[in-house]
């Protein structure tokens, strides 16, 4: 037990402890709205600007994959909201733009690695990464207990946040900015598939169970940080994965929360 709590691992858990928190978190305001796809597509987004960014060669490109990946969650919402499409077409065209970018970039030459950006690189983050995701945390957290009311009333009925004083589209806005700071954060650590997880898996687990927003967001931020240091250590011990190991074990909290959603149990 002691050698997991020295270098790598240390590090990869107090990350994991992170993102596991900040995910699930900002999931909590994506999933009831059926929006659940976005989070995937955000996170190709994010894939296709890396590519292109490490091919260009670009400065800043943290700033860059934060702001683009802010405009695609904008234009899917908005897309949803004046355009009259549903959630999954609207992120699907998205999701296609990121993924031909990253196409079109690695062809060319980008130095990106594939299978990181993909399955992520837990195992090998560093004290700046962890202190980086920390900061995101703080932000989107002090975000959060400023707005909730807000937020909570944009999930429940765009016209019932207008009817409350609040503009729908100033909300969106809010939420595709803590989206794209928890997902940019999140994807070098974790990977595209990873990100996408760990946002819907743990709230779609809680959401059976909880009975009122903040519990579905304790509940699903404690299942995804059990999921991620399960998966963490079963990968140290039989040599799979940590990402594999992370969704599988997920996906076993997901199967007992609705077993124990059929007999009635409830938080």
């Amino acid at each position: 037990m002691v050698v997991l709590l020295e270098g790598f691992m240390l590090r990869a858990y107090v990350a994991g402890i992170l993102v596991a928190t900040i995910l699930p978190t900002v999931g909590n305001f994506i999933v009831p709205k059926r929006l659940s796809v976005i989070s995937d597509m955000a996170a190709h987004v994010t894939f296709g600007a890396l590519a292109l960014a490490t091919l260009l060669n670009l400065v800043a490109q943290d700033l860059i994959l934060y702001g683009v990946t802010a405009l695609s969650v904008i234009g899917a919402l908005w897309l949803v909201r004046a355009g009259g499409y549903s959630g999954d077409i609207a992120a699907a065209i998205f999701l296609a733009l990121g993924a031909a970018t990253a196409s079109i970039a690695l062809s060319l030459g980008s130095r990106l690695s594939l299978q990181g950006i993909l399955f992520g690189s837990i195992l090998l983050v560093g004290w700046e990464e962890v202190v980086s995701a920390a900061a995101v945390l703080a932000v989107i957290g002090l975000t959060l207990a400023a707005r909730y009311k807000a937020l909570l009333l944009y999930v429940l009925s765009g016209e019932l946040t207008r009817l409350r004083g609040y503009r729908p589209e100033l909300i969106e806005v809010l939420l595709a900015l803590l989206s794209s700071m928890a997902i940019v954060s999140s994807i070098k650590l974790l990977g595209v598939l990873m990100v996408t997880a760990l946002t819907v898996i743990p709230v779609a687990s809680a959401s059976s169970l909880a009975t009122s927003m903040k519990r579905s967001v304790v509940l699903s931020i404690a299942i995804a940080q059990y999921s991620v240091l399960s998966g963490l250590s079963l990968s140290y011990f039989v040599g799979f994965p940590p990402g594999a190991m992370t969704v599988l074990t997920a996906l076993t909290a997901l199967l007992v929360t609705s077993l124990l959603s059929r007999v009635g149990v409830r938080f």
